[in-house]
């Protein structure tokens, strides 16, 4: 084997390597994100919840109703409810995002890739 044979070798290997762990990281963060699916599912009651849906929908205050008592019970059912699931995800992860990341989620997956991207496992 010749000097550039074996370059051309180690190239190869080095790029299957490569190939093996970019498939073993989408795995693992796939994984992950299913984790954190359970996790808002058992919390929230809500075992129809998929990536695609927003946290708490039904709880989110809507821009249109006045500020009176009922909305503010609302603001105030929705943390509640809300914070459990990010309680839960920041003990499992070790990473406590402050709230305004959190709640500028726009559906389950993102709030899974925000815990994902900063989280020890």
């Amino acid at each position: 084997m010749t000097k550039r044979e074996l370059i051309q070798f180690m190239d190869e290997l080095v790029e299957l390597a490569s190939e093996e762990n970019k498939t073993r990281a989408i795995l693992v963060k796939e994984k992950f994100i299913n984790e954190v699916l359970d996790v808002v599912k058992k919390i929230s009651g809500h075992t129809e919840y998929g990536l695609g849906n927003r946290l708490f929908e039904e709880l989110r205050v809507r821009e249109s109703e006045p500020e009176t008592n009922a909305r503010q019970a609302e603001e105030v059912k929705f943390f509640m409810a809300a914070n459990k699931v990010f309680s839960a995800l920041s003990q499992k992860t070790q990473y406590y995002p402050p709230y305004s990341v959190l709640a500028n989620a726009e559906n389950i997956r993102e709030l899974a890739e925000i815990y994902y991207r900063r989280g020890q496992f």
